[in-house]
C-alpha cells in the first residue's frame, strides 16, 4: 500500500465520484479506477458500493476512510516539523521529462544525506500528476499547471535526432527534420493515444514518419534506439547516454536546439519540508558550482 493510492482513494471519497476525483487530481479515470481496485485487492474488501456511476462508502469504506484520513494528517504534520529534522524524511518526485544531470545530483545528493529517503515516478507522455502528491516536479516551460507553482529552472530543453552509425547520415554534423523523411522510426505513444512531442514535429515539417515500432515506455525507446537500427528524437537529457554508444549518431536536430526550458517545478502556496527544503538548497549549490566551473 502506497501514500499515493491512500491520497487517491481520499479524494474518491469526498467527491463519490471517479470522473470529479480525477478532475480534482488531474489523473486520467481509468489510472484512479485502477488504483481504487488494486487497493480494494489488497486490503481484501470492497470499499464501496457501486450504483451506476455513484460510489457509496459501505461500512468498511467509512471506517477506512477515516483511518485514512488520520494517517494524510499525521503525514501533513510531519511535512511541516522544525528544520532539526532536515537529514531524514521523504522527498517525492515526479518526473515528466528526462533529465540526467538531476539524476546524477539526486546520487550525490543521497550520498550525503543518507537518512532522507527519495522516491521517484515516471510520467507516460501525457499523463497528469496528482501534484499534490508530490514534493516536486519536474517539467518543462510549456507545461500548464492548475496551481500557482515555483520553479527552479535547471536546464533547456531541445532534440537531438539518432540515426545508426551505418546509415550515411552519420557522418553530418547536424541533420533537418525533411532530411529524415524516408527513414524508419521508434515513437513513444501513450495508452491514451498520444504521440511524442516530436513526432507533431515531423508533422509541422509536412512529412509522416514512417513508425516501425511504438513504446509507452521511454526506457524501452532508449534500448531500441540503441541498437543502431531505427531513427528517432530524443530530449537534451538522453544525450550524454546516448552519444556514448558507438551504434548511433546522435545528431543536433536543426531549428529544435533549444524548444523550452526544463524546471523543478512545486507549489508555491505549501511550505516545503526541511528534507525537500535541504534538497533544493543543494540543487542552487549545486547550479553555482557548475556556473563557476564555466
Amino acid at each position: 500500500m502506497e501514500f499515493l493510492q491512500l491520497r487517491y482513494f481520499d479524494v474518491i471519497a469526498r467527491c463519490e465520484n471517479i470522473s470529479r476525483a480525477a478532475e480534482e487530481l488531474h489523473v486520467s479515470q481509468p489510472s484512479l479506477s485502477g488504483s481504487l481496485l488494486r487497493l480494494e485487492k489488497e486490503l481484501g474488501f470492497p470499499l464501496f458500493d457501486r450504483r451506476g456511476r455513484r460510489l457509496h462508502l459501505n461500512d468498511q469504506g467509512r471506517l477506512f476512510w477515516e483511518k485514512t484520513r488520520q494517517i494524510l494528517g499525521l503525514l501533513a504534520d510531519c511535512r511541516l516539523t522544525g528544520a532539526a529534522g532536515a537529514g531524514s524524511g521523504r522527498i517525492a518526485i515526479a518526473f515528466q521529462n528526462h533529465n540526467e544531470t538531476l539524476f546524477r545530483q539526486i546520487c550525490r545528493f543521497q550520498q550525503r544525506w543518507p537518512d532522507i529517503q527519495l522516491h521517484l515516478y515516471q510520467s507516460v507522455m501525457n499523463e497528469a500528476f496528482s501534484i499534490s502528491s508530490f514534493d516536486f516536479i519536474l517539467s518543462t516551460s510549456r507545461h500548464s499547471f492548475p496551481v500557482p507553482m515555483a520553479c527552479l529552472p535547471l536546464s533547456g530543453r531541445g532534440w537531438y535526432a539518432v540515426v545508426p552509425a551505418s546509415s550515411p547520415l552519420a557522418a553530418l554534423p547536424e541533420i533537418s527534420v525533411p532530411a529524415l523523411q524516408d527513414e524508419s522510426f521508434c515513437f513513444l505513444r501513450d495508452n491514451q493515444g498520444n504521440w511524442e512531442d516530436s513526432y507533431r514535429i515531423c508533422l509541422s515539417q509536412n512529412f509522416l514518419p514512417r513508425s516501425m515500432v511504438t513504446t509507452n515506455s521511454p526506457f524501452y525507446k532508449h534500448q531500441i534506439l540503441g541498437e543502431g537500427i531505427l531513427c528517432g528524437f530524443i530530449p537534451t537529457g538522453w544525450y550524454d547516454s546516448c552519444s556514448q554508444n558507438p551504434r548511433i549518431r546522435v545528431l543536433p536536430l536543426r531549428g529544435f536546439s533549444n524548444e523550452a526550458e526544463i524546471g523543478l517545478y512545486w507549489k508555491k502556496d505549501e511550505p516545503l519540508s526541511p528534507a525537500a527544503q535541504l534538497f533544493l538548497q543543494f540543487l542552487r549549490e549545486e547550479g553555482k558550482k557548475t556556473e563557476n566551473s564555466l
